[in-house]
């Protein structure tokens, strides 16, 4: 772990270069909620709609009346009250949704923070404008055999991360999710530091970034150029200042501005293996959102030097482990895995990499094993029962063929119609100018276009309906009865 001494300046805490606020953490007002993800509703909004205008085509107007009224009234007034609810202690589902769930299932609809076993985030989709990439994350928090769902845009969200995922143990959060826990702030706030800092604009940095090379400033330059007087304190506090920006920064989407804070940092503390890791997460955004092949090789260097400064410190090397995982860099992510398990033998988050690389590579024995192993190094009885479930699933994956034949092909289907899903909806908006068209030149092709809509929008519905029932695993007991 992390062996530098904190040094205090200002009321921050600087923690091997990161500024961390300690307050933030177990302060909470209140209760906070958010809003579930609005992909479901989204689904059943554009169903409904498309419904009452072919209902409507067909001559049921009061039908199609309806059916529009059902999805632009009721619809949009459900998601509006179904939030999901953080007390403290337990996380709630509430709203019509969770009451009509409750009908059907007396178990209430609560999990406690003890109880939580994972905590994923992904970002959904992004839009580039210029130099700032606009992301939209959506984060899922699992446990019980429950499974909370909730997505960005707006101050809830934020709140509900920050205090949530600061009481959640770290071994069940991924990266993105420490992440966001640590560097998602208010968009005001990081509007201020970007001053505070005199950062050039992205629109600036965009036209520069892909000529900057190494810096060839001396250790006495750098004073000259900040104009203070370099003290132990003072350099440590202007890289954490840097630093921590860079990361709000990138959380934000202004990645062009997080790379040149970055950079700035780097200039104070060039041998901060930490930093180095940051610096190359921050390289691999810019690089994916430029889709520049350079990018990545840098982004790949930094890591590596990330890993040789940092070879002694099993945080930071399962971290780096992770983001070659992530960008499919298995072999690698294996090396550093297992270099992590020699400073560390017990280690959750290398273990259940290597379980992941394993199933990879095809090897369910190596997966059972690394899995088993987590168990054993898990902090709590929630994370050792997940991976206990996880080692169990790949065991009879391992020992049953009859089983594993069915996993895989739930599996095939399962990618089969998601691809049929993405498809027929494609299908589904590319037949909509054709309706368009023969509304005003010819009612023929108008009756076509709306043939062929309903017929890949039906199958649409199907497939989506298909998938969630192929998204959970088989029962074993159902396999083995059949033998």
């Amino acid at each position: 772990m992390r062996e530098a001494i904190p040094v205090k300046i200002s009321n921050v805490i600087l923690d091997q270069g990161l500024a961390t606020d300690r307050t933030v953490a177990n302060k909470i007002i209140g209760k906070c909620s958010v809003r579930v993800s609005p992909s479901g509703y989204f689904s059943a909004l554009f169903l409904l709609t498309f419904t009452a205008g072919f209902l409507n085509h067909l001559g049921f107007v009061w039908s199609g009346l309806i059916a529009a009224s059902v999805a632009w009234a009721i619809i949009p007034m459900l998601f509006w009250f179904d939030r999901v609810e953080f007390d403290g202690k337990n996380l709630t589902r509430k709203g019509a949704m969770a009451l009509v769930r409750g009908v059907f299932n007396s178990t209430p609809h609560r999990l406690k923070i003890a109880d939580i076993e994972h905590v994923e985030t992904q970002s959904l989709w992004s839009l580039k404008n210029g130099g700032r990439v606009y992301y939209r994350y959506q984060s899922e928090v699992s446990g019980g055999g429950m499974t909370f769902s909730f997505a960005s845009g707006g101050k809830s969200y934020r709140q509900m991360v920050k205090t949530l995922f600061s009481l959640v143990p770290e071994e069940k959060l991924d990266a993105r999710s420490i992440e966001l826990r640590d560097f998602l702030v208010e968009p005001k706030e990081l509007e201020r530091k970007i001053k505070k800092l005199k950062l050039p604009s992205s629109d600036i940095l965009d036209s520069t970034l892909p000529k900057l090379k190494r810096s060839t400033f001396r250790r006495d330059s750098l004073k000259i150029l900040y104009q203070i007087e370099e003290t132990a304190e003072v350099s440590s506090y202007k890289a954490v200042e840097l630093r921590q920006a860079a990361n709000e920064l990138r959380v934000a989407g202004n990645l062009s501005q997080a790379i040149e804070a970055f950079r700035r940092a780097l200039l104070w503390q060039p041998e901060n293996a930490w930093l180095l890791y940051e610096f190359a997460r921050g390289l691999f955004s810019y690089a994916n959102a430029a889709k520049n092949a350079a990018w990545s090789r840098r982004a790949a260097a930094a890591l590596r030097l990330a890993a040789k400064r940092g070879k002694q410190d099993a945080a930071l090397l399962t971290r780096i482990g992770e983001s070659y995982f992530q960008s499919g860099n298995f072999d690698l992510a294996a090396k550093v895995f297992r270099q992590t398990l020699q400073i560390q033998e017990e280690n959750f988050r290398a273990e259940c990499g290597l379980g992941e690389i394993g199933l990879q590579d095809g090897k369910i024995a190596h997966v059972v094993y690394h899995f088993q192993a987590a168990v054993r190094s898990a902090g709590d009885s929630a994370t050792r029962r997940w991976a206990q479930t996880e080692a169990e699933y790949f065991s009879l994956l391992n020992d049953n063929l009859d089983y594993m034949e069915t996993e895989v092909s739930r599996i095939s289907w399962l990618g089969s119609v998601s691809r049929g899903k993405r498809i027929c909806l494609r299908l589904t908006f590319i037949n909509l100018p054709v309706i368009l068209a023969g509304t005003f030149a010819d009612e023929t092709i108008a009756a076509l276009g709306w043939a062929m809509t309903a017929a890949t929008a039906s199958a649409w519905a199907f497939l989506t309906f298909a998938e969630s029932f192929l998204d959970s695993r088989s029962n074993p007991s159902d396999v083995l009865e059949d033998e």
